[in-house]
């Protein structure tokens, strides 16, 4: 393949001007293009790989607060007495902001739901003294932010 690239550049009269690279160089930037993805082997190998899983877990860059939030569920080894007077092990579901690596919400239930994920992700955004149910002075129309331009 690189011998094929060296002979297709040497036919134009722009490609003639233009230097390769050592081979070593251009095998190192070979090996780059191609890990993981098995340009010469057979057809079969191809499609197999293509439906493995994509690599290890990586990292994404965070720059502001909020900007990527974890949410995850994990069952506690405790047994609790529930609301309805059963004994019973619970889950603990927590959401983490990355970049600040604080807990921003948790909720321990009996059993996570998809539910829980919302009520998560609902009490991560809405700051605390603006839910529904706190007194009048407490509401965003009674903010010293511009309440009607944010919600246009």
């Amino acid at each position: 393949m690189l011998w094929r690239t060296g002979e297709i550049l040497r036919q134009t009269p722009a490609g003639r001007a233009v230097e390769l690279p050592s081979e070593r160089t251009l095998y190192r930037w070979l090996d780059k293009l191609t890990r993981n993805t098995h340009p010469f082997s057979s057809a079969t190998t191809r499609r197999s790989r293509a439906h493995g899983a994509s690599g290890e877990f990586g990292e994404l860059p965070v720059f502001a607060p909020g900007e990527v939030m974890q949410i995850d569920s994990t069952p506690l080894d405790v047994l609790v007495l529930l609301d309805n007077g059963v004994v019973g092990k619970v889950e603990l579901t927590a959401m983490i902001d990355v970049a600040t690596r604080s807990l921003t919400a948790a909720v321990l239930r009996p059993t996570t739901k998809s539910v829980d994920a919302s009520v998560l992700l609902a009490r991560t955004v809405t700051p605390e003294p603006m839910r529904p149910g706190w007194v009048d002075a407490l509401k965003m129309s009674r903010s010293v932010l511009p309440h009607r331009r944010l919600l246009t």
